[in-house]
Formats: C-alpha cells, sequence, structure tokens
C-alpha cells in the first residue's frame, strides 16, 4: 500500500486516516509503504510503515517503482486526490507487479488506464 499526496498539505501517512491505513495494513499482514513529509518519517516508521518518501521528491514516481519492483501491490489508498495525486499513483502502479487499484476518497480522473480500476 502507498499513497502520493498534496505537497502543499500536511498529508500523506502522517494524518489521521493515513496514521489508521498504516495500522491496519500492518495489522492485516501487508507491508506498507508510504509518502510523508521528512519531519513524519520517524512518526509513520514507528506505526509500522517499511519505508517512507518525501512526497516533494520530484521523482517520488520513480522512487516508488524502485521500491516496489520485486514486491506485489494490494492497491492504493489516497485520501486527498488534489494536484494530480491519482494520476501518480496511476503512474506508479501501472509500472509493478499486483493489484492496479487505487481507493480514492476524490472523484476519480476523467482518464486513467485501462489496468487501473479507480
Amino acid at each position: 500500500m502507498l499513497g502520493i499526496q498534496n505537497p502543499q498539505q500536511h498529508v500523506g501517512g502522517a494524518t489521521s486516516v493515513g496514521s489508521n491505513a498504516i495500522r491496519l495494513g500492518v495489522a492485516a499482514g501487508y507491508e506498507v509503504i508510504t509518502t510523508a513529509s521528512p519531519k513524519n518519517f520517524e512518526y509513520v516508521k514507528n506505526l509500522g510503515a517499511s519505508q517512507v518518501f518525501d512526497y516533494n521528491s520530484k521523482t517520488i514516481v520513480d522512487d516508488l517503482v524502485v521500491a516496489l519492483k520485486d514486491k506485489t501491490s494490494a492497491g492504493v489508498l489516497d485520501c486527498i486526490s488534489v494536484n494530480g495525486a491519482v494520476e501518480a499513483c496511476a503512474d506508479a502502479l501501472i509500472k509493478i507487479k499486483g493489484e492496479k487499484f487505487i481507493a480514492t476518497c476524490g472523484h476519480p480522473p476523467e482518464k486513467s488506464p485501462d489496468s487501473i480500476s479507480v
């Protein structure tokens, strides 16, 4: 499970929804990979995230693809759905193995790859 969020907001794995998603994912036996601001890296790791990436990084999609290279995705939770977050999630998912699924609280994008369910 991973999430890519809006860098202008305090979002990602450190939000209340993100924090609960991490705990639930870990409790269900999943390895959780998330995004956060660097100041929250330790917090989300303490919740159980195995890896954390800075959502401000210009290489976030490539970084996630490398981290997920030999793993099988169970999908993505995107709680905010702003500034291209769903599209960035789709860009990462299309390049990795596993479920091509994005659960989002916002409206799905008008166009998404046919292989990805939003």
